[in-house]
C-alpha cells in the first residue's frame, strides 16, 4: 500500500513532461569559409561551385545554398576540380589525392578510390576533367586516367611523359581524331582510337616548352581550333591556336596577365584571368567583358555561362558571383573566413576565434586574417581582405591575431593580441584601443624594432588582464582594472624569453609557456604576486622544467590541476607545486605514459572534468576525468574530422558542443557533457517519449552536476545507474543486463551525493 501512494505521489510529480527540443548527440556541423571559390560547374538545376576548403551549391529555382563535404556525403577533403555530366546526372569531383566522389543529383554519392590508393609516387593532384561519352579523362600530376563511366571504374592510365615518366597533365582536349594533352613541358597528343596509348611511344610532343620557361596549363578544343595557354614564369601568358600548325590566334583575343582558366561554354569561349572575364564568339571576337576592377580585391579564378545566358564566377577572395557588366552578386554560405584556429574561447553562448599561426615558436607569418564571433548560428569575420573593419587592420598593421581573452560581464567585451603589433581592445564591433610601447609597459621584442608581440593573455578572478609579452625580458604584464598597467621583471630566471599560452589558476598563480628562454629554462613560468599586484616583496616565481621537451599548449580542469601538453605526450602539475608529473597507465598489460609518442597541440575540459585532447598528427582523443581511460579517438579516418592536425580545442559550456580547430579548418562535435548549477535545472529527457524506431542515445538535461542519476520502473526496479556528464547523462535504453528495457514508463531520479540536491522525470520507452 505505500509503494502505491509512492507511486501515486510521482505521477502527481511529473504528470508534465518536458519535451526536448531536436538535439542530435554526436553530430557534427563544419564551419568552412567559402569564400576562396577556386571552380564551377553548370548542374542541371544548380550551379556547383568548389573553394579551397569545401563544395556548395545554389539552387535556380529557389537560391537555397546547400553545403556538402564529409558530414553529407563527400569522402575527402581538398577538391581540386569538378566537371558536371548532364547525361549521367551527376558531378565529379576530383580531390588532390586522386580520390573521386560522383555526387548524384538525388545527392547520393559514389566513390571512387582507385587512384588514391594506388601507389604513385609524386603529385596526385586531379587537375582538371573532361567528359567524353562514356569516359571521363582525367589530367593529373603523374599523367592521364580514364574513367569508364558505365562500369564507373579505372579503364587505363597514360604515363606520357619521357620514357614514361611521370609529368605534370594540367588540362586535356579531344577532337575526332586525337587526345590533347597540356603539360608542364609542352602539348602532346595521341591517337584517339589507338587501343595502346599507354605506351608512351605512341605519344608525341606536338608543341615543346623551349628553355623550360614555363607550364602548358590550359587547353580546350573551340571551334575545331585547339586554344592553349602558355603561362611563361616572371613573365605574362601567351595564347595560340593550333588547326593542323601553331599561330598567334585571330580576332579579339590576346592576353595580357595572367590566365586562370578556359572554357567553352554555351558555344562561346571564356576567358577569366585575375581582373577580368571575356567572352568570344566562334571567330573569337569579343563580345562581352566584365572588367573585375568593380569587385573589392577580387581574384577571378573561373567563369562560365549558364543556358540563361548569365556569367556566373569564381572568385578566390568574395566566392560564388553572378556578374553583369557593371554589378555583382556575391553568394558565400555562411562561415568563418580562415581555417586557422590558433585560440577559441566561449562566453554566454558566443564563440571568439583568432587566425593566427599555431605553429610550433608561435612565429610570425603575417596574415591579416584577423578574428571571429559565431553565435551557434551566424558568423561574423573582422579581418584585412572581405571582413568588418578593414580600415583597422590597415591601420594598426594587426597581424597574426594569437589569442583572445573574453571580459566576464560583457561577451562583446575582448581583447585580441598580436604576433607584432601590440594588443587590442575591441567592444562592440568597434576598436577601443591598440596598446604597445608607447601606451603601456609591453616593450618591443629585442632585434626586431617595431614588433610588439603578444601572445597568452588571461583575465583573473580581480578583472585584471594580464598578457605575455614575448621577445623582452618583462614577458608577464598585466592591465590592471583601473586601466593603469604594470610589467615584472626576472632577472636571472628569464632572459628575452619567447612565449605561449598564459592561464591563470584558482590560486591566482599565472602559468606562461616559455621557450628559447636565453640563458635559463624552457618549460612553465609559475608566478604569483600573492593579489598584491603593486607589492612585488611578496612575490614568488619558478620555472617548471620538461627536460628540452617544448610545452605546446595547457590548460586547468575542474580540479585546479595543470594540464601541460608536450611533445612527448601529457604532464600534470598540482599547484602550489611546480614539479611537473606524467601519467602512467596501463596498456596491453605493459605500462607507458600517457601519449608519450604524440605531439599535443590542444587541450580542453569539458562539464565532466574529462579531456580532449588534439596532437599534431594523431587526431582527437578524449579521455577519463584522471587521464586513465581513452573514452574516443577521433581520426580523419574514422569521423568526419578534417584532419588529424589539430591546432585549438574549445567547449562551449552550456551546449556541450566542442569545437576543433584543424590546419583544414574548424568542426564541431555535439559531446555529452553539458555545464550545470549546483542542483537541478529545467530537467529534460530526449527524445522522450522514446520510439520502437529510435536506436540512438537517451539524453537527461538538467541533472545534478557530476551527481548519480539512478532510472528504475514505475516499480521501484532499478534500470541503470550512473555518474552523470556535467549536468547531462546518456542512456542507451537498456537494464543492468545489458537487455533492452520493455515498454512502460520509467522515473528518473538524480541526487548528489550526499542527497540534499535531488530531482525526478519520468520517460516513455515504447516498443
Amino acid at each position: 500500500m505505500l509503494k502505491r501512494l509512492y507511486l501515486f505521489f510521482l505521477g502527481l510529480l511529473i504528470s508534465n513532461t518536458i519535451n526536448a527540443q531536436p538535439f542530435k548527440l554526436g553530430s557534427w556541423r563544419e564551419h568552412l569559409p567559402y569564400l576562396h571559390a577556386r571552380t564551377l560547374a553548370d548542374g542541371s538545376k544548380r550551379i556547383f561551385c568548389a573553394t579551397d576548403e569545401g563544395l556548395f551549391s545554389l539552387a535556380r529555382e529557389d537560391n537555397s545554398i546547400q553545403r556538402f563535404s564529409k558530414l553529407n556525403g563527400l569522402n575527402d577533403f581538398g577538391i581540386s576540380t569538378i566537371t558536371y555530366n548532364p547525361a549521367r546526372h551527376f558531378l565529379i569531383i576530383g580531390y588532390s589525392d586522386a580520390n573521386i566522389d560522383l555526387l548524384y543529383d538525388d545527392d547520393q554519392v559514389l566513390n571512387l578510390s582507385d587512384i588514391k590508393r594506388k601507389n604513385v609516387p609524386g603529385n596526385k593532384t586531379i587537375n582538371t576533367i573532361l567528359m567524353s561519352g562514356k569516359y571521363a579523362f582525367l589530367a593529373c600530376g603523374f599523367g592521364i586516367v580514364v574513367l569508364d563511366l558505365d562500369k564507373n571504374e579505372v579503364k587505363d592510365t597514360y604515363f606520357i611523359g619521357p620514357n614514361g615518366s611521370s609529368i605534370n597533365i594540367f588540362q586535356i582536349a579531344v577532337d575526332n581524331n586525337y587526345i590533347y594533352a597540356a603539360t608542364e613541358d609542352g602539348v602532346y597528343r595521341g591517337g584517339i582510337n589507338d587501343p595502346n596509348l599507354s605506351n608512351y611511344n605512341n605519344w608525341s610532343k606536338i608543341l615543346d616548352d623551349t628553355g623550360n620557361k614555363g607550364d602548358f596549363n590550359l587547353l580546350v578544343n573551340f571551334n575545331s581550333e585547339l586554344v592553349v595557354n602558355y603561362s611563361r614564369r616572371n613573365s605574362t601568358d601567351t595564347l595560340m591556336v593550333y588547326n593542323g600548325s601553331w599561330g598567334a590566334p585571330a580576332g579579339d583575343i590576346i592576353s595580357s596577365a595572367r590566365n586562370n582558366s578556359i572554357v567553352v561554354s554555351n558555344n562561346e569561349l571564356l576567358l577569366t584571368n585575375d581582373y577580368s572575364v571575356a567572352v568570344f564568339d566562334a571567330s573569337l571576337t569579343r563580345t562581352r567583358y566584365i572588367d573585375g576592377g568593380f569587385i573589392p580585391n577580387g581574384n577571378l579564378k573561373y567563369s562560365l555561362k549558364d543556358n540563361d545566358g548569365l556569367i556566373w564566377a569564381a572568385d578566390n577572395k568574395m566566392g560564388l558571383l553572378k556578374i553583369s557588366e557593371t554589378a555583382f552578386n556575391s553568394i558565400i554560405p555562411d562561415g568563418p573566413n580562415s581555417t586557422q584556429f590558433s585560440m577559441m574561447r566561449t562566453l554566454n553562448g558566443q564563440l571568439w576565434a583568432t587566425h593566427g599561426p599555431r605553429n610550433r615558436g608561435w612565429d610570425n607569418q603575417y596574415l591579416y586574417n584577423g578574428f571571429s564571433s559565431f553565435d551557434g548560428k551566424d558568423w561574423v569575420t573582422y579581418d584585412a581582405y572581405t571582413g568588418l573593419q578593414q580600415q583597422m587592420f590597415n591601420q594598426y598593421g594587426l597581424f597574426d591575431i594569437m589569442a583572445v581573452a573574453i571580459d566576464n560581464s560583457d561577451k562583446n567585451h575582448v581583447f585580441l593580441s598580436s604576433g607584432g603589433a601590440g594588443l587590442l581592445e575591441f567592444k562592440n564591433g568597434v576598436p577601443l584601443h591598440v596598446y604597445r610601447e608607447t601606451n603601456s609597459t609591453l616593450k618591443v621584442q629585442f632585434g626586431n624594432p617595431g614588433q610588439v608581440k603578444v601572445h597568452g593573455i588571461a583575465y583573473d578572478s580581480e578583472g585584471n588582464l594580464w598578457c605575455a609579452n614575448a621577445g623582452v625580458n618583462t614577458v608577464l604584464n598585466v592591465l590592471k582594472n583601473d586601466g593603469t598597467w604594470k610589467a615584472f621583471n626576472m632577472p636571472g630566471l628569464i632572459t628575452n624569453s619567447k612565449t605561449g599560452d598564459l592561464i591563470i589558476d584558482n590560486n591566482g598563480i599565472k602559468w606562461v609557456i616559455l621557450f628559447e628562454n636565453i640563458g635559463g629554462k624552457e618549460g612553465i613560468l609559475a608566478y604569483d604576486d600573492r593579489f598584491t599586484i603593486d607589492d612585488p616583496s611578496d612575490d614568488q616565481m619558478a620555472i617548471v622544467d620538461f627536460a628540452s621537451n617544448r610545452v605546446r599548449t595547457m590548460t586547468m580542469d575542474l580540479d585546479g590541476v595543470i594540464w601541460a601538453g608536450t611533445e612527448k605526450g601529457i604532464y600534470l602539475i598540482y599547484p602550489p607545486s611546480t614539479t611537473a608529473q606524467q601519467i602512467l597507465i596501463k596498456q596491453d598489460n605493459t605500462y607507458q605514459y600517457l601519449l608519450e609518442t604524440e605531439t599535443v597541440t590542444a587541450i580542453a575540459v569539458d562539464a565532466a572534468n574529462q579531456k580532449w585532447i588534439g596532437t599534431e598528427s594523431g587526431g582527437l582523443f578524449l579521455f577519463s576525468a584522471d587521464g586513465q581511460t581513452e573514452i574516443s579517438h577521433f581520426t580523419s579516418d574514422n569521423s568526419p574530422l578534417f584532419s588529424n592536425t589539430i591546432s585549438s580545442i574549445n567547449i562551449e559550456g552550456k551546449s556541450g558542443e566542442v569545437y576543433i580547430g584543424t590546419d583544414k579548418g574548424l568542426i564541431s562535435y555535439q559531446g555529452t557533457a553539458i555545464e550545470g548549477g549546483t542542483g537541478c535545472t529545467d530537467l529534460v529527457v530526449y527524445p522522450n517519449p522514446v520510439k520502437h524506431e529510435y536506436n540512438g542515445p537517451i539524453a537527461i538535461k538538467g541533472l545534478v552536476p557530476n551527481g548519480i542519476i539512478k532510472i528504475t520502473d514505475v516499480s521501484g526496479n532499478l534500470v541503470y545507474q550512473a555518474k552523470s556528464l556535467g549536468a547531462q547523462a546518456i542512456w542507451n535504453g537498456t537494464n543492468l543486463n545489458g537487455q533492452r528495457v520493455q515498454s512502460g514508463v520509467y522515473i528518473v531520479f538524480s541526487s548528489d551525493a550526499a542527497g540534499t540536491n535531488s530531482c525526478l522525470t519520468k520517460l516513455t520507452m515504447i516498443h
